[in-house]
């Protein structure tokens, strides 16, 4: 991001160093726009760390909700709890 921020400033300062030329000056604004909407894009964009972390906060919190899942997980705990019960008694003995 600090490369982009950099090739951003530096494409600028260009853009105002050739704007007594006009003719010289059109590449150098399509230059500066390229730059700009890629400087742009790489702070809008999440990595993929970031994108990974916020599809999976998205699918706990959809599976929290979801009736079905919630009926799953309390039958695995009751099967569970009950593994473990027979589990403790079977080692007391």
């Amino acid at each position: 991001m600090l490369l982009s921020l950099s090739s951003t400033v530096y494409v600028y300062s260009l853009f105002y160093v050739f704007t007594e030329h006009l003719e010289a000056n059109i590449p150098h604004k399509m230059i500066a726009s390229i730059w700009m909407i890629l400087f742009l894009y790489a702070w809008i964009v999440p990595s993929k760390d970031t994108a990974y972390k916020m599809l999976a906060a998205y699918g706990v919190t959809e599976l929290a909700q979801n009736e079905q899942a919630q009926k799953l997980g309390g039958k695995s705990l009751e099967v569970l709890n009950a593994a473990m019960d027979n589990y403790l008694k079977s080692k007391e003995k």
